[in-house]
């Protein structure tokens, strides 16, 4: 049973690693070669479990080759590199707002391109559907939920290759992001105010961090329970985030696997009760029921919140693991749900490997189990 699982882990998240892609005809002769493996472990015994993990590393590779193509394929061409383009994209997330020295403000924010553009020649597009990671430098606001019409200068994720630094490159793939750029002050006109779809959640954080700022506290106090709420730590001085690291207390303000912990144990005891109270009207056969039910929506209310950032994903997929077998009340080994939960989040994003955060919790659940 985990041969193929393992198999399927390694291989999809080794091409995270890899130096380069491999070619259509390479990817064709895997699918061929895992075909034939996954054949001849159907039919014969021998070798079996060898088998398994050796079709489950061919499916890994292939999926993870396949979504590492396709993420390159979404890149902002070349040719329209540099270039000053006209574009209508929508802000995806609550833009990240800090002020510099001027005083200026900076906003950052995701966006997606709402239709395709391309060159004088067409021979290079931006399709629609495009991430883009944009900056703005004024007063103009932003919100999620807005589109725009705006005029912007890209190009193609990039990063420094600096030994023990931060992957930014890696943490662009991770978040399909197709191109960055700046957009310009002029030619700003927006096409439609905030809309709660496609993205309620993101609707969401961004009426709290309205809330947050119109509450009257200090502007540092509205950053630091802006992180802690929504995730959103941009705001957050390097002053206070030094003071934080040596405290040793920076892990508590970014949002993580032991927030949505928290939340669950807040989601079953809150459920319990309610469990309870149903239990006594002859709703209801087990309090237990509503408790897990209650653990899993709060959690995931939570890491909707939290713009379902990687930590909070991978905590969630564990927290649903356990919780799904409690309610189809089947007894779960510490082995199968941490293959399953290694599997979902490799299918969710093949390159997890690449954040430290992805090995400290499943290096510490397998601790712990061990």
């Amino acid at each position: 049973m985990y041969s193929w699982m393992i198999g399927t882990v390694a291989g999809g998240f080794a091409v995270g690693w890899w130096p380069a892609l491999p070619s259509a005809y390479a990817l064709l002769t895997g699918s061929v070669l895992t075909l034939v493996g996954t054949v001849w472990a159907l039919r014969n015994r021998r070798g079996r479990r060898l088998i398994l993990f050796a079709v489950g590393l061919g499916c890994g590779a292939l999926f993870g080759s396949l979504w590492g193509h396709q993420l390159l394929q979404e890149r902002l061409p070349s040719a329209l590199e540099g270039k000053v383009l006209a574009l209508q994209v929508r802000v995806l997330e609550p833009p990240q707002r800090r002020e510099y020295p001027g005083p200026r403000w900076r906003q950052r924010f995701v966006g997606q391109v709402l239709s395709e553009v391309c060159n004088a020649e067409r021979s290079a597009c931006l399709a629609a559907g495009s991430r883009l990671l944009l900056s703005f430098y004024g007063e103009q606001r932003f919100t999620a939920g807005e589109s725009w019409q705006l005029e912007a200068r890209l190009k193609r994720p990039w990063g420094l290759s600096n030994p023990g630094s931060f992957n930014y490159q890696g943490w662009l793939a991770q978040h399909k992001i197709a191109g960055t750029g700046s957009i310009r002050s002029k030619g700003l006109t927006q096409l439609a105010g905030a809309q709660l779809w496609p993205n309620p959640h993101q609707f969401a954080r961004q009426r709290i961090l309205q809330a947050l700022e119109s509450s009257g506290l200090q502007p540092r106090v509205v950053a630091l329970l802006g992180a802690i709420t929504v995730g959103q730590r941009g705001a957050i001085v390097h002053s206070d985030w030094l003071l934080l690291q040596h405290l040793g207390l920076n892990h508590l303000v970014v949002v993580s696997g032991l927030h949505v912990g928290m939340m669950a144990a807040l989601g079953f005891w809150l459920g319990l009760q309610l469990g309870r109270c149903m239990l006594l009207l002859g709703l209801l056969r087990q309090a237990s029921v509503a408790a897990h039910l209650g653990a899993i929506f709060i959690a995931t209310s939570y890491s909707a919140l939290a713009g379902f950032a990687l930590p909070t994903t991978r905590a969630l997929v564990m927290l649903g693991l356990i919780q799904a077998g409690w309610l189809l009340r089947r007894r779960l080994g510490w082995r199968y749900s941490i293959s399953w939960a290694l599997l979902l989040v490799m299918l969710m994003q093949p390159l997890a490997t690449l954040n430290a955060g992805f090995w400290m919790s499943f290096g510490a659940v397998l601790a712990i189990a061990c």
